[in-house]
């Protein structure tokens, strides 16, 4: 039963780190708009543009791949366009990064009370 979760939890890994997810940090600009909607909150293309020294138009760029690949959230009032993080898709991609993890390496994560899969775990229902 062992080697059948850790071979589910490779493949469920090697998905994740072949995902857009890990791509989106990969340009130092999408990590600085990630930190900026972080700390400012949702916020429209215009004003990210203002605190970074890329043109307008490349932001807008980085901005519409962030959301495809699911890190952002868009919306838009009027003609403005607002980007926020999307908090929950980030924090499940990361849980299933540590919990997947700790099944190939064969360690405890330590994350039960948080772990997506905490209702159906092996490791828990093991004594």
């Amino acid at each position: 039963m062992v080697e059948k979760e850790v071979s589910v939890s490779v493949k469920i890994l090697k998905d994740l780190l072949d995902s857009n997810f890990f791509k989106m940090f990969s340009e130092p600009v999408r990590t600085k708009i990630l930190v900026f909607l972080l700390e400012n909150g949702k916020s429209d293309v215009g004003t990210i543009a203002s605190f970074l020294p890329q043109d307008r138009s490349v932001v807008s760029r980085h901005l519409s791949k962030m959301h495809k690949s699911g890190v952002l959230i868009a919306s838009r009032q009027d003609r403005h366009h607002y980007y926020s993080v999307n908090s929950d898709f980030m924090i499940n991609t990361l849980r299933n990064l540590v919990f997947n993890t700790s099944i190939c390496a064969g360690t405890d994560c330590n994350c039960c009370n948080l772990c997506p899969n905490y209702e159906t775990c092996l490791k828990r229902s093991k004594p």
